[in-house]
């Protein structure tokens, strides 16, 4: 998206450079590469309400992969033919640019229903809800946490993800760079085709749980309801009514007369608390905004920074794999090491206590970016001007 088909590279009409560390094909610049990749990531997080929504209330989850999977190949399409040569070479601008953008929408669409189903589905296998004692060959009888297992399960589900991901971005970038964007995304379109073939062959082994219903609506509704009569001109007041300790109990079904209570209050008071507690869980939540503002720069303004800088011939999205490459090797220490050791010194390293640590970790890790991008000014003889495409300034 940034930049123009690089001097010499498949993608260009020049003699091929391989000191070039990049290529391009739309030449949108910075601010305009920023914004698409902006839009794309927002979707990609606004579909996934939709397609959980469909899974819970008529498809299921299994069924709801299928097609979501699906429409993410035909989103895979649209992004080979906006790479095609003929295509970015004559009107990258148009009809390019058009195909591109059609990709990333229908991706967006299909990641909404693979994304909020696939863990779930993942979490349906786990027999058992309870803690259990079970002997192990060598006579030692340990309790079973089925809490501790589908944490340890999702790690290694985390592991896998960053070790296809490593490989197909290592396989990408150097694809683009030797042959060009066609090649880049037709390899995980080969490799995407073959989730409906484990999937299909796999259907008669999964617990596949059927739509139940969505609760989501119920419970916005049980939350509209309990503001009712809350609210005041006085901010301050406001606050105190909807923290007085009553704000769910009020709307108990007990403490509402029969005649009173809407007719989607089909639930009890058990089905109240549960509410509570989510919504109490979401307050974490609010702050995962600013964390995914740091964290999606590494497939943004980090590549870009990347870019401007000497990578002796490595393309500079490998450098933005750095992350899939801690991910592999801290995941195994910290579940074989780190969390062990701590368990073992009576220390509970709580999800929340792991959430603030991250939460640190995504800070120094943005202020440490600040400082190579100002070394990057300085050093520049293009000086603020570095991260725009160097045909723009003449130079060569």
């Amino acid at each position: 998206m940034q930049y123009r088909p690089a001097p010499g590279h498949p993608n260009g009409d020049y003699a091929f450079d391989p000191a070039r560390s990049h290529g391009g094909a739309l030449g949108l610049g910075t601010s305009k590469k920023s914004a698409i990749v902006q839009f794309f990531q927002f979707w990609c997080y606004c579909t996934p309400i939709i397609g959980a929504w469909i899974a819970d209330t008529y498809w299921g989850r299994y069924k709801t992969i299928m097609w979501a999977i699906a429409l993410a190949m035909a989103g895979h399409i649209f992004l080979i033919l906006s790479s095609v040569p003929s295509i970015t070479s004559s009107s990258p601008e148009s009809s390019g640019l058009g195909l591109f953008l059609t990709a990333l929408v229908v991706m967006g669409a299909g990641t909404g229903g693979f994304k909020p189903n696939i863990s779930p589905l993942i979490a349906d296998q786990i027999k058992g809800s309870k803690m259990a004692v079970r002997v192990l060959p060598s006579g030692e009888r340990v309790i079973v946490d089925p809490t501790l297992t589908i944490a340890r399960l999702y790690m290694y589900f985390y592991l896998m993800i960053n070790i296809g991901a490593l490989m197909g971005q290592l396989g990408m970038s150097y694809a683009e760079k030797y042959v060009g964007f066609w090649l880049s995304f037709t390899l995980p379109t080969i490799m995407f085709g073959l989730c409906p073939a484990v999937l299909v062959a796999c259907r008669n082994r999964y617990r596949r749980t059927p739509a139940t219903g969505s609760v989501l609506g119920k419970s916005l509704r049980l939350w509209f309801y309990a503001q009712k009569g809350r609210w005041s001109i006085n901010p301050m007041a406001t606050y105190r009514n909807i923290n007085d300790g009553t704000f769910w109990d009020a709307v108990k079904p007990s403490n509402i007369a029969p005649e009173n209570r809407p007719r989607w209050m089909t639930f009890d008071d058990a089905w109240v608390d549960e509410v509570r507690r989510g919504f109490k869980a979401c307050n974490v939540f609010c702050w995962f905004p600013l964390y995914w503002l740091t964290y999606n720069q590494i497939s943004n303004q980090l590549t870009t920074q990347a870019g401007t800088m000497n990578t002796h011939q490595l393309p500079a999205d490998v450098l933005g794999n750095i992350n899939s490459f801690a991910i592999i090797i801290l995941i195994p220490v910290f579940d074989l090491g780190l969390y062990p050791l701590l368990r073992r010194f009576g220390i509970n390293f709580s999800p929340l206590k792991k959430i603030l640590f991250g939460f640190i970790t995504g800070v120094l890790a943005m202020l440490w970016a600040g400082v190579v991008q100002w070394y990057i000014y300085k050093l520049s003889p293009c000086g603020y001007h570095v991260s725009l495409d160097p045909s723009f300034l003449n130079i060569t």
